[in-house]
């Protein structure tokens, strides 16, 4: 299982700012934050300020740290293993709030929901709310080179620019609270991130204008002021980001990125 921490921050959504440049100041702290939830206890251990700046109340937990025992929400690489947890054990759902659906090109994802996507995202969100959760979906471009997909990568197209043609983060917007764009590939090349989150997050608000838009960063191989300076080229285009930790090596640079972000 994916387990995660979402800082769910009340605030206005930040709107989409096309190809405009980010404004010279900084902006207050995205409202969501997305970490695993093993994370936020290490960053916690040696720095509980940072901690509590980010992932204090109203946070919702995926899973559970050591500040909360109870999971307030979970997340799952298929539809199929939620729909069977939720059957089987409606009790161990008592104190959650939040499901998460992941699917991505991988093994944990069924077939049947890899090539259709969007069909699982309706059913994923509908058993979701009808048992009172909110629904995150954060599908993965992967799923653009699946054999036999509903809409795919014709021959000599990227991934990148079949995800937009088939309007997947419209398709998951339509059903969901909040969407995920994972441009964490990207963000190497603050221009190219910054193209795809642009041009998802209006399909999703399009789709949904009452959706809230989050994009992927990652620590696994990058520094601080890269994250930074991915963060800093979408931040008034995204309601908040999704960060990977990766490995316990990797967070002395995310405590370095989050001191470096503006104070709420």
């Amino acid at each position: 299982m994916i387990v995660l921490a979402v800082l769910l921050a009340l605030g206005p959504a930040a709107g989409c700012g096309g190809d405009a440049e980010p404004p010279s100041e900084p902006p207050s702290s995205p409202a969501i934050w997305v970490i695993q939830g093993g994370w936020v206890d290490q960053i916690r251990y040696s720095w509980p300020r940072l901690a509590d700046r980010f992932f204090q109340p109203p946070s919702v937990v995926l899973g559970t740290t050591s500040a909360q025992k109870d999971p307030w929400a979970f997340a799952w690489p298929s539809f199929r293993r939620f729909d069977r947890t939720l059957r089987r054990s409606r009790y161990w759902f008592r104190d959650m709030t939040t499901a998460m659906y992941d699917p991505e090109g991988w093994e944990e994802t069924p077939p049947t929901e890899r090539r259709d996507p969007g069909h699982y995202f309706q059913r994923f969100a509908a058993r979701a709310h009808a048992n009172g959760f909110e629904v995150i979906i954060t599908p993965h471009q992967s799923l653009m080179s699946v054999p036999g997909g509903r809409c795919g990568a014709d021959p000599g197209e990227t991934e990148t620019d079949a995800y937009i043609r088939c309007d997947i983060a419209g398709q998951a917007a339509r059903f969901a609270d909040v969407v995920e764009t994972q441009a964490q590939g990207m963000q190497a090349t603050p221009s190219d991130y910054r193209s795809f989150v642009v041009a998802t997050a209006l399909q999703a608000r399009l789709a949904n204008p009452s959706v809230r838009v989050i994009s992927g960063l990652t620590a696994n191989g990058a520094s601080a002021r890269q994250m930074y300076a991915a963060w800093d080229s979408v931040r008034d285009v995204v309601d908040g980001f999704y960060l990977a930790v990766g490995s316990n090596g990797r967070i002395p640079a995310v405590v370095r990125f989050l001191r470096m972000l503006p104070s709420s």
